[in-house]
């Protein structure tokens, strides 16, 4: 147990719903999603709290590497991804 809560979201417009709505330390999207992708909510979020970390998982990672991440995103992280690759890609963006 690594002693986060996690809420979850059906879709990206419902995510950034929650994410108005709350006080989250951290953002983790899929890229494909109905009614907003990861990358537009990716934006929203940067928009309304630039210094948000956010995390993108992505079945294309191989065509977004972490060279070419995207304005909006921290960190792009292939799937399937494990609960260590997981913990590692937090580490990486929580300072």
């Amino acid at each position: 147990a690594d002693q986060h809560l996690v809420e979850t979201a059906v879709n990206g417009l419902e995510g950034l719903q929650k994410f108005q709505n709350g006080h989250f330390d951290l953002v983790i999207t899929d890229q494909g999603m109905p009614e907003m992708n990861g990358l537009q909510l990716a934006a929203a979020i940067k928009q309304m709290t630039p210094k948000k970390p956010v995390i993108l998982l992505t079945g294309y990672g191989q065509a977004m590497t972490e060279d070419e991440s995207p304005a909006a995103v921290d960190l792009v992280v292939s799937k399937p991804i494990t609960r260590s690759g997981l913990k590692e890609a937090i580490a990486k963006v929580i300072k």
